[in-house]
């Protein structure tokens, strides 16, 4: 079970020391009624070097500073009170915050998941006989709890997707022991529960982180591209510039002072010798290998005739008649039949 909950680099909250608290005060009775008054008051607080942001000085002037409101632990009273509220209302803090003697909404979402956190952490400790249920507990993606107390019908797209028996099991087993104590024994279906919850915590835990964490990277990977086409966008205008300037000045637009003339090859054709004049190249071949001789047996004359035509396949052609010889044509080949004119016959 402790193997599901990765190990995270968190930031450590700075607590806040008298001297940050007195001048929170200061800064606040200063800048109250000013427009972006928390955002002043941060910046002042950074310039006497405490680094807290806005989120941080709000929260802590409201829930621990602001005399105006009840800053109280809860009672058991109220501790009751508040899980019959978040049975009926989820999460709705301020409603919530009303209903309870004067307090502020984020004060009890604090102290309401502070007291959850500290039911499970005293919980796994008996269920699995360890010493690091304080350091599970904060391994835990806070999201991961608040989940499971928001209303199905709520749409807020920060709600993770939790099981609804898982929900009810989570619910019962907080409600069922919202006043245990340290050291107090569990049944052993109280401790079953405890398992089969964690177990599902963990896998959904590790779920959740992994989606984070490949979300940033992809918000990582956009800022990347969008910088990088910032950056051509502006090289191009800034070449742009450059262009109207020398257009401006009359110089050349496109010059090649940085390229060496001496890296271009050119390869021209020598120049002809007067007096001689190039002879075409042909490849003879010998005539014996050209052509054959034969008899040719006429199909209607008997005596054979001479015939001189290269070593390939004779088709029958129309034939072609002369003064003194009838020639037979063999398409685009160099064959030819030759025989005297007083043995011409008209063919079939």
């Amino acid at each position: 079970m402790v193997n599901h909950f990765p190990s995270e680099t968190k930031k450590k909250r700075k607590p806040w020391i008298i001297q940050e608290d007195k001048l929170l005060k200061k800064l606040v009775k200063k800048f109250q009624n000013e427009r972006l008054a928390w955002k002043k008051i941060s910046q002042a607080l950074k310039s006497h070097g405490f680094n807290r942001d806005t989120k941080a000085c709000r929260e802590r002037f409201s829930n621990h500073l602001d005399r105006r409101y009840n800053k109280a632990n809860l009672t058991d009273k109220e501790i009751d009170q508040l899980f019959e509220l978040i049975e009926l209302y989820g999460n709705k803090w301020t409603f919530i915050a009303e209903q309870l003697n004067n307090r502020t909404d984020q004060d009890i979402k604090n102290k309401f998941y502070a007291h959850v956190k500290k039911i499970i952490r005293r919980l796994i400790k008996v269920a699995y006989q360890t010493t690091e249920s304080s350091l599970i507990i904060a391994k835990i993606q806070p999201l991961l709890i608040s989940s499971i107390y928001c209303h199905d019908d709520e749409d807020n797209d920060k709600i993770l997707k939790i099981d609804d028996q898982m929900k009810a099991l989570f619910k019962q087993l907080i409600r069922n022991n919202k006043k245990i104590q340290v050291g107090v024994k569990v049944d052993d279906q109280t401790i079953d529960q405890v398992k089969i919850i964690m177990n599902y915590l963990g896998e959904q835990n590790d779920i959740y982180i992994e989606k984070k964490v490949n979300k940033q990277a992809q918000k990582v990977q956009l800022m990347k591209l969008k910088y990088k086409r910032t950056f051509k966008l502006q090289q191009g205008l800034d070449n742009q510039q450059k262009i109207i300037e020398k257009i401006q000045k009359k110089k050349p637009i496109f010059t090649t002072k940085k390229v060496k003339i001496e890296k271009f090859q050119f390869t021209a054709p020598p120049p002809p010798q007067m007096g001689q004049t190039p002879i075409p190249y042909f490849q003879f071949k010998s005539i014996e290998n050209m052509y054959s001789c034969q008899s040719y047996i006429h199909p209607i004359i008997s005596t054979p005739s001479f015939y001189w035509g290269q070593t390939q396949n004779i088709f029958s052609i129309d034939p072609m008649l002369s003064n003194s010889f009838l020639f037979g044509f063999q398409g685009n080949q160099n064959s030819y039949g030759i025989w005297s004119d007083k043995y011409r016959v008209t063919p079939d």
